[in-house]
């Protein structure tokens, strides 16, 4: 029997590295994607091709689909996986601006309240052995950013939620969450990086590695529950 990470959003932008470390660190991989099925498969051929671990590519609307319809999917691949410990990275989220969004797009649901609820499928189904959950947050959640405000909420009840499972869930499941600053600069232009730059005390943007490395972290020390940890170059100390 083996050990498997669950992974929402696993073809965004973090997903590689996420993956990946899992993978380094001897985790079978179950990636969750929406509509990124070419990219999934890579990184799910990549795994396989790079460490001696099991890895699959499961197709899953968070934002459209019951949680439970979703569970059913991840449970028959565990099953394939021959799994007996799990965690789960819930990293599939919403990044747009409140103007963006489509009048039907709920935010809150995908980036707060589906982690709540898959992370209670795996904690009520013993049988899948979950041990860890990890919340990809962000640090806009202490922030207040007038243009995106109803995704610095989605990622304070994100937070809150943290909180809530870390509560409920011990002593058998531990749950926490880091809190990326920035690390993706696709979309923005230079002056707004170099802005942006300039309000980080370490003076740069971080990498997925650094994201990767704390949720390895998290998973390994089985003595950390309810902590939410900021990877943003010490952005949060200055607001």
């Amino acid at each position: 029997m083996g050990k498997t990470a669950v992974i929402t959003g696993a073809a965004g932008k973090l997903g590689v590295d996420i993956t990946s470390s899992l993978a380094r660190n001897g985790f079978n991989c179950l990636c969750l994607y929406n509509r990124s099925e070419a990219k999934a498969f890579s990184i799910a051929e990549h795994i396989r091709k790079g460490w001696n671990v099991s890895a699959a590519a499961v197709q899953a609307d968070l934002a459209g689909e019951d949680t439970e319809q979703v569970y059913e999917k991840i449970k028959q691949s565990l099953a394939s996986l021959n799994t007996d410990r799990t965690v789960l990275i819930n990293s599939a989220s919403i990044f747009k601006k409140d103007s963006e969004l489509a009048e039907d797009e709920d935010i809150i649901r995908l980036n707060a309240i589906v982690p709540e609820k898959l992370s209670r499928c795996l904690f009520e189904d013993e049988k899948a052995g979950l041990e860890s959950v990890v919340n990809i947050s962000d640090a806009a959640a202490g922030l207040s950013w007038p243009s995106y405000n109803k995704y610095c909420r989605s990622k304070a009840e994100l937070n809150n939620s943290t909180l809530l499972l870390a509560r409920e869930f011990a002593p058998r499941v531990r749950v926490n969450a880091v809190s990326p600053g920035l690390i993706n600069t696709e979309g923005l232009t230079d002056k707004e990086v170099k802005w942006l730059i300039g309000k980080i005390p370490l003076k740069r943007r971080g990498s997925g590695r650094d994201v990767s490395n704390a949720i390895v972290f998290l998973i390994k020390n089985s003595y950390i529950t309810g902590q939410i940890i900021n990877i943003d170059g010490g952005r949060t100390l200055n607001d």
